[in-house]
């Protein structure tokens, strides 16, 4: 799927919180929104599903207008992994999991063994296959954000749409989660805050600055140290890995930006 956000400005009330963000994603692409708390990341994801309407703009997929489509078509083609997870109390995490084939189910509602195979599938790849019997609201925060990836994938839509989904999770699971994702082959969103996993695994990043896209392409290109001083407010240094010879960002410290803000 084609994901294509024009000029969309959107307001969170009566403030306006993106204004004008364009970007492309191609299908099968990784696409990293990237900015500090506030930048408007998560706003742009919830009007990629129609959960906000733009204040003007347009969100496509593939060349279609979300804002034309039902809600039963968005749900059939575009999985949301949001930052606060539905209160599930009572349910496994394999019945959590299920509620991702609602969207495929008939007019009775049934679950068909084709469901359960493909949620089958989406544990074993989110890593949740031996949770798959435990209550959801006795796991820890790491394997609720894991749980909820399998959903997504069990849903088998087009478009993929993560927000902070590193959120809670150990270093390790960091890496296996957006590794994970990389390999889906399916069209992605994610709002991340780490720098270094949107150089790892993101195709193209968009860099947001109080609500405007201010840089936009591969992550290799665009997260330079002058960009992340202006944006994050921290020094950075490039450096490359010297056995895998991939690029990292070294984080160090405030900027005088921070502190200027901050006196």
């Amino acid at each position: 799927m084609r994901l294509e956000t024009l000029d969309l400005t959107l307001n969170r009330g009566s403030r306006e919180v993106v204004t004008e963000a364009s970007v492309v994603v191609e299908p099968g692409e990784v696409l990293g929104l990237l900015g500090a708390n506030g930048s408007g990341k998560s706003t742009i994801l919830r009007a990629c599903f129609g959960a906000l309407r733009p204040v003007s703009g347009q969100v496509r997929l593939d060349g279609a207008d979300v804002a034309t489509m039902s809600r039963r078509e968005i749900a059939r083609r575009v999985a949301v992994m949001a930052q606060e997870p539905p209160d599930e109390f009572g349910l496994t995490v394999a019945e959590s999991v299920l509620l991702g084939r609602t969207p495929h189910r008939g007019v009775l509602g049934r679950d068909s063994p084709e469901d359960w195979l493909v949620v089958g599938r989406a544990m074993e790849l989110a890593g949740v296959s031996a949770l798959a019997d435990r209550p959801v609201h006795r796991l820890s925060g790491g394997e609720r954000q894991r749980t909820l990836l399998a959903r997504a994938i069990a849903q088998e839509a087009e478009l993929l749409l993560l927000d902070e989904p590193t959120n809670h999770l150990d270093v390790s699971y960091r890496f296996e989660l957006m590794h994970t994702v990389a390999e889906l082959g399916i069209t992605t969103v994610v709002a991340l805050h780490e720098l270094d996993l949107a150089l790892a695994y993101c195709d193209r990043v968009a860099v947001l600055d109080r609500g405007r896209v201010v840089a936009f392409g591969e992550p290799a290109d665009i997260l330079t140290p002058d960009l992340v001083r202006e944006v994050f407010g921290v020094e950075a240094s490039r450096i490359t890995d010297p056995e895998a010879g991939t690029p990292h960002l070294l984080l160090r410290g405030t900027s005088a930006r921070v502190r200027e803000r901050n006196t």
